[in-house]
Formats: C-alpha cells, structure tokens, sequence
C-alpha cells in the first residue's frame, strides 16, 4: 500500500430539555455567576472524565460517594450522607450544593467503573464582553491557566484557559479567584500576525498556542491582522461548518508562527486543499478507499472527519516529484 498525493479541484472547503441551574445574577465589573447545564453542549479542548472512586473533591467541599455493584449513591448536598442513586451506561446530570452557598454541576456515568466530569461554568462580563470559566480538570476551581478552558463571546466552542485574553481588539490580563475575576490591561510586547482563511464555510473554532507562557488564543472571529503577544505559536486544532456538516482541523504539517515585536508574521490557511491517499495497483488501475484519504489546506494544517458536500469531489492525481498528471476521477458515495 502506497500513499500518492493528489491535489482536489471544485472542492467546497467546509473546512468548514430543561432550563439551566443559575446562581445569582452577572453584572459587570469581574462577578461570576454559576450555571449547570443539564444538556452539555460545549467543545472544551481537553475535557475530561474523572473516577468517582469514594467521593469528589471541590474546591474544599467533600461529597461522599458509594458503589455497590452497578449503583451510585451520591452525596448532593455535602451533609456526608448520600441523597441520590444512579444506574446506566448514560450520563445523569448532578446538581452539588453546600452550606455556604458552593455550587457545582457534573454529569457521572459508568464507563466500566463510576467516573464524572463538570457540566456547568462560571458566567460574567469582563470589560463588556461575555465570557464563561469552565473547569476542564474537574476539581472545582475554576480559570487554571493551563487546566481550565475558557469562552470569550458566544458559541460552544472553548479555548484552554489563558493569562491573557482577546476581549474584541484589546489584550487583557485575567484572573479568576472563586466567583470574582479581575482584568487588566497587558502591557507586554506584542506583534501582528495576519491570518487568512480560504472558506467558504464558517470558522466555528481557530486555536493557537504558545510555545512559553502558556498563551491561548482562539481566533475564530478574527480577521486580517491581529495583534498578539510577542511568543512563537502553534495551530493546535479548530472546526469549520457549513450548515449541517463540518469539519475539524489540526496541526498536521503546520509549522509554528512567530510573532515578534512591532514584526508581522502570517498564516494562510484553508483552500485550494491538497490531500494524499492509501493506493493499490491491481491490473493496470490505482484502487483506493475514499474513507483513507487525508487532506491538508494551505500551511499544512489537516482536515478530518469531513464529508463533502454536493456531488462528488473530482480528483487530479499528480506524480509528486514530476507533478506530471497521472489521472483524473471522481469518488463514489459522497453526500
């Protein structure tokens, strides 16, 4: 099996219950309200789940946990008594609560033992803007640079937790201490990097890293030239839809872009995709599965898990020393 590369030609790149738990309201100014979502609907970019084991342990706040054989028995109100039981390989939804007012959604399920994950953020507006804290590593806290995921606007989509934040144009500072954060302007170096996405489908997510510092940014809704921190970054993943489809993205091939003080770096990405696939020659004719072809866009960021959209994609195959044109065609059963 040999894998040919191939550059694709006509492509549309699309590259693509019940009311929540809330605590008192948000106002502006750095305060944080509590909301648990019973249907999780939010990306984070490193979610996971926790084991359950004798009991969770919250910012501070202990609930008692029992198992006895597929059944849960959990502490909700964190009196040491257990209030609630649970079977089944579904997710349930949680609501915790303790004396002083502590509050913290999860959703628990059995996957071949008892284990949990948040399902609820702290909500507020920060110079104007919303955003909301997810607590990604699952100890109650909140804002973890590193840990933690962070969503500045609306959508679904989170970025890791950084120090420092995109809130519009600026460049802020923030720090989550319980239900309180606080901002300030940034007031290190920083550069432009000119970002361009060739799409004709919606930039849901766009997230980069820096290499030091701990600096994450999710670029979805910006365009042209940026301004960012001084630091050398990495195209760490991303998604792009068009309607009901959608694609996600990732490093691949991408190289790192640095920024540098009062410099302007680039980043070019999306179409005209180029793509390779796994091949057999059989009889004189190249057969190869359309599920094992991988595509990548224009600074070698790759595309996964899309499906075209419309009729089949046509393919010209090109020898890749030579870039002589070996074949033309067009795979089966796209939708």
């Amino acid at each position: 099996m040999r894998r040919l590369p191939l550059l694709l030609l006509g492509l549309a790149s699309p590259c693509l219950a019940q009311a929540p738990d809330t605590g008192p309201a948000a106002t502006d100014g750095g305060a944080l309200r509590f909301v648990g979502e019973r249907n999780w609907r939010f990306e984070l970019p490193d979610a996971r789940w926790t084991p359950v084991g004798s009991g969770l342990s919250l910012a501070g706040h202990e609930f008692r946990a029992e198992v006895e054989g597929t059944r849960l028995s959990l502490d909700s109100d964190g009196d040491g008594k257990t209030d609630a039981a649970f079977e089944g390989k579904e997710p349930a939804y949680v609501l915790l609560r303790a004396a002083d007012g502590f509050a913290y959604a999860i959703r628990v399920v059995d996957r071949g033992g008892w284990q949990f994950q948040s399902s609820g953020y702290l909500q507020g507006k920060l110079d104007g803007t919303r955003v909301r804290f997810f607590d990604q590593d699952n100890d109650g806290l909140y804002g973890e640079p590193g840990a933690d995921a962070v969503a500045v606007g609306s959508g679904r989509f989170a970025q890791a937790m950084s120090p420092v934040l995109r809130l519009g144009d600026r460049l802020v500072e923030v720090r989550v201490d319980g239900d309180k954060a606080t901002t300030a302007a940034f007031t290190g170096e920083t550069g432009v990097l000119a970002l361009e996405v060739q799409t004709r489908g919606k930039v849901l997510a766009l997230r980069l890293r820096s290499r030091s510092g701990g600096l994450a940014f999710d670029l979805a809704k910006a365009t042209g030239e940026v301004r960012l921190p001084v630091g050398t970054y990495t195209l760490v993943g991303g998604a792009i839809g068009l309607g009901e489809n959608r694609v996600d993205l990732t490093t691949g091939r991408c190289k790192d872009v640095r920024v540098t003080a009062d410099g302007s770096a680039e980043l070019e990405l999306g179409g005209p995709l180029r793509g390779e696939f796994a091949y057999v020659r059989a009889g004189g004719e190249l057969k190869f599965d359309p599920s094992k072809v991988w595509y990548y866009g224009r600074a070698g960021e790759e595309y996964r898990a899309w499906t075209p959209i419309g009729a089949s994609p046509s393919f010209t195959i090109t020898e890749q020393r030579s870039g002589t044109e070996l074949a033309k065609t067009i795979f089966p059963g796209s939708c």
